[in-house]
């Protein structure tokens, strides 16, 4: 899984090495804490998530080292005409995005039914990254929460437009954030476009207002990646999952548990069959006879 892990170990031993000459000792508490928090890292083993490979513990350095994977991220292979113009990459496949949405729903099911419950705090499509093979792997764990012993950390994931808008009314960041969070990641593997398009900064828009509207209109064809063809009825199913994801309220959305069942049910059913009994209970009026037609053809 991993490209090039041993030099990625022997580049942070080389930085810890330079860091180290002629730097203060580090204090007592923030080495036991990073002692703790690496601890706590290196006991999460989910073929969905990163493994910690090594880390440096240093004032003037303080580093985790985590796997580079061949596909770089999800959001540089989305929007690769956004930060590298011309190298555009072929688009995924609805196949590969229901695969790489039921691999990060996995590991976030994991993440979820710890004890007690850890919440990632960072989902996002740049921290997505995608294997040789297009499976997702969810990274960016350097701001877990529910770390045993930790001191609160008052740093907030800086990822605009993925941010639970209770966050502003609680100023906590809960595993129900990261379910409001996958859900703008799926908007962005239905449209392959940015949460944030234009400089609109306003989580509450954009895309989230995009699939709103659709949902009640049960009009795609504004929301969809142009360059994806598949079932509608494949397509109608991630968007209502994705609504149920960004409600309003935190105690509307579903579980990391629930997600886990119905993506992989549905990335384990053919393309060519009706959408599994599961995911049909969950499309409202304005989709259901979207998704009957392309189920029953």
């Amino acid at each position: 899984m991993a490209l090039g892990a041993r030099d990625r170990i022997r580049e942070l031993k080389r930085q810890c090495e330079r860091a180290s000459a002629g730097s203060p000792a580090t204090p007592h508490h923030d080495e036991r804490w990073q002692t703790i928090k690496v601890k706590f890292l290196s006991s999460l083993r989910h073929p969905h998530l990163l493994p910690l490979l090594a880390y440096c513990n240093h004032p003037a350095l303080r580093a985790l080292a985590f796997p580079l994977l061949p596909n770089a991220s999800l959001d540089l292979w989305l929007h690769a005409h956004h930060h590298h113009p011309g190298q555009e990459r072929p688009p995924l496949t609805i196949t590969h995005r229901i695969r790489i949405a039921a691999d990060v729903a996995d590991a976030l099911c994991f993440l979820h039914g710890q004890t007690p419950p850890v919440a990632h705090r960072d989902v996002s499509s740049s921290t997505v990254l995608l294997s040789g093979e297009l499976r997702g792997h969810l990274g960016g764990l350097s701001l877990l929460k529910h770390v045993p012993g930790a001191r609160m950390q008052r740093r907030l994931s800086h990822r605009k437009g993925y941010i639970d808008p209770e966050y502003f009314q609680s100023f906590k960041l809960v595993k129900e954030s990261d379910i409001y969070s996958f859900g703008v990641v799926l908007l962005e593997l239905l449209s392959a476009l940015p949460p944030v398009v234009d400089g609109d900064v306003d989580a509450a828009t954009g895309q989230v207002q995009k699939i709103l509207l659709a949902q009640y209109s049960g009009d795609l064809d504004h929301l969809v990646d142009p360059l994806l063809s598949s079932p509608r009825d494949r397509l109608a199913a991630l968007a209502v999952i994705a609504q149920l994801c960004i409600s309003a309220s935190r105690f509307s959305r579903p579980t990391a548990a629930e997600l886990a069942e119905w993506l992989a049910d549905l990335a384990a059913t053919p393309l060519e069959s009706p959408l599994p009994d599961a995911v049909v209970r969950l499309i409202p009026a304005a989709f259901a006879d979207l998704c009957q037609i392309e189920a029953t053809a």
